[in-house]
């Protein structure tokens, strides 16, 4: 996500709804809106400072856009409009925050060992990344408008397989997961005993740019939040080449 640490003009921040988490951080900036839509977060406001900047980016797979007079959105990345701003209505994240999410309380701590196994669960979670075949997602990629595959970010195994994250998710074959805090979990199913995901991060001793992907059998591999790069033409040609 590219920002302009002069920008001034209105703009807005799109980005899955389960990162809803790093509003917090935002939540006394005066002025900003916040509408959620379709399991994606959109945040809006008007003075774009550095240091505003700088926070927005720490958000993932967040897309950023100008907003024009007339609804219509620019990626900041780009030059010619390619969505239109959602209707709303929109709140302030003030009152948002303080209705949606729970204050903060004491850090999570560890007083005694805790053993983390993957149990079924009959709780609906939302749907937000995909394992597929890299075939199945380079074919994807190619035939389907920049505008439907903007939303998502992707990483390639060596294994030739391909973990697509963002909402909603391509209609292709493939193991669903929900992602929480950099811990992707298969839908369906639940870590037990459950203490929370910055709990299981500490357990698993996985630091902050790291994240983690389960398999049904509760076994786990680690992976780079660098490895995700933003899907487009450019980056699935580029890892088929490597």
């Amino acid at each position: 996500m590219t920002m302009h640490a002069n920008h001034t003009s209105n703009w807005a921040v799109c980005f899955p709804a389960a990162y809803a988490e790093y509003l917090g951080q935002l939540r006394l900036v005066p002025g900003l809106k916040v509408l959620v839509q379709d399991g994606l977060i959109w945040l809006r406001g008007h003075a774009l400072d550095q240091e505003l900047g700088l926070t927005l980016r720490k958000i993932p797979d967040s897309v950023t856009y100008s907003v024009h007079t007339s609804g219509k959105l620019t990626r900041d990345d780009e030059t010619v409009p390619s969505a239109e701003i959602p209707e709303g209505p929109w709140q302030l994240l003030w009152d948002w925050h303080e209705l949606k999410l729970p204050r903060a309380g004491f850090a999570a701590r560890l007083d005694q060992p805790v053993v983390l196994r993957l149990v079924r669960s009959s709780l609906t979670t939302p749907i937000n990344a995909l394992r597929t075949t890299w075939k199945i997602w380079q074919q994807y990629v190619i035939s389907a408008p920049q505008i439907r595959i903007d939303r998502f970010a992707f990483a390639m195994s060596e294994r030739s397989e391909v973990l697509v994250r963002g909402t909603p998710l391509p209609p292709l074959p493939g193991r669903s997961y929900f992602e929480s805090n950099g811990l992707f979990l298969p839908v369906g199913w639940r870590l037990d005993p459950d203490v929370g995901t910055a709990v299981a991060r500490q357990v698993m001793k996985l630091d902050p740019e790291t994240l983690a992907i389960f398999s049904d059998e509760g076994t786990f591999e680690r992976i780079p939040q660098s490895s995700f790069v933003r899907a487009s033409r450019a980056a699935v040609r580029a890892s088929h080449e490597r």
